[in-house]
């Protein structure tokens, strides 16, 4: 969607709400949390989880990083966030980021959900399902995406 960008903003309240959402939406689909990556909820403009980061997950290997944006104007998607993917490589290189696109605040839980369901019948944790089915994760998360993948 034209007009996204990347913005700070201070969202306390919003990310903890929202991962309160995250939480009851694997939670109802019955998902174990360490079937579910590490979520990130930011507001920085840094593809680093900063400090302040509200986190849900156990995982220590890969990060679906959520980072807060605003829309210019008013769309039907309402609140946008910028879903990147981090996945530690296991040879001590440096862990790369991987950017998919924007998605609708309101999509986020059952994105979440829906991957926590995906990965908890393949007995993997996140990381080792991510390592062998990265085109699984980008045919998932272009269902929620308000913009296309590059």
């Amino acid at each position: 969607m034209e007009g996204l960008q990347r913005k700070p903003q201070t969202g306390e309240p919003r990310r903890e709400n929202l991962m309160e959402e995250i939480r009851q939406a694997v939670k109802r689909a019955g998902i174990p949390e360490e079937m579910i990556p590490k979520v990130c909820l930011s507001r920085e403009v840094s593809r680093m989880a900063p400090a302040d980061t509200v986190l849900l997950g156990n995982e220590p290997a890969g990060t679906l990083l959520f980072q807060m944006a605003e829309e210019n104007g008013q769309t039907p998607a309402g609140p946008a966030w910028l879903l990147q993917v981090k996945q530690e490589n296991g040879s001590g290189a440096p862990s790369e980021w991987k950017e998919y696109g924007w998605i609708s605040e309101r999509d986020i839980p059952s994105f979440v959900a829906e991957l926590g369901e995906i990965i908890r019948y393949t007995g993997k944790n996140f990381l080792q399902w991510m390592r062998e089915h990265e085109d699984g994760f980008g045919k998932t998360a272009r269902q929620y995406l308000l913009q296309k993948i590059k």
